[in-house]
């Protein structure tokens, strides 16, 4: 519950932050600040660092929360995994295994958690090709199956009822431009 908490916290904070700080015109003029109606405080309950890995190296950019099973799935591109974390001490976060996205394609860019059920967007060796969703059980990270997307799938979430797979795809061109992926979403059932 305080890590719920904490992390709803962390969330309208971030959105608060990032309001506050948009601004118009030369820089000069400031725009209205939101304000909160209440205090809020955040405490550090605790920290993981990813063996090998360097601050600001995308060490941790996705993180999806299972609740059933008290794990974090972290997407480590540095490293083309998805890092599982047991935060049923959430003090004291542990790496209990990874999701090796390379063997997949390449880089893992984004990962959802629905009930059992982990969503990993994961992009092709040649960005401008199809990459994948490849679904995952939570509890014991066996492949449940895979979808073809995209190019260079950039984020993935379930529907509210968990019915449905959205992704959002980057479709970056390649270094002339001469090929481009205009395909920018797709619906999955």
């Amino acid at each position: 519950m305080i890590f719920q908490r904490t992390l709803l916290t962390s969330t309208i904070l971030a959105t608060t932050v990032g309001l506050a700080a948009c601004a118009t015109g030369s820089g000069s003029e400031t725009q209205p600040r939101a304000s909160l109606p209440g205090l809020i405080e955040l405490n550090v309950l605790g920290s993981y660092k990813a063996p090998g890995n360097v601050f600001d190296e995308s060490a941790a950019e996705i993180v999806a929360h299972d609740a059933a099973n008290q794990r974090l799935f972290v997407v480590n591109a540095n490293a083309a995994t998805v890092d599982v974390l047991d935060i049923r001490n959430p003090s004291a976060p542990v790496l209990v295994n990874t999701i090796d996205a390379s063997r997949e394609g390449a880089s893992a860019n984004s990962v959802a958690v629905y009930g059992d059920l982990v969503a990993v967007a994961i992009e092709a060796e040649v960005k401008q090709d199809n990459g994948k969703v490849v679904f995952y059980n939570a509890s014991d990270l066996s492949k449940a199956g895979e979808v073809t997307v995209g190019a260079l799938p950039d984020m993935v979430t379930f529907t509210r009822d968990g019915q449905k797979v959205l992704v959002a795809n980057e479709g970056e061109p390649n270094d002339d431009y001469s090929h481009r992926h205009i395909q920018r979403r797709h619906l999955l059932v």
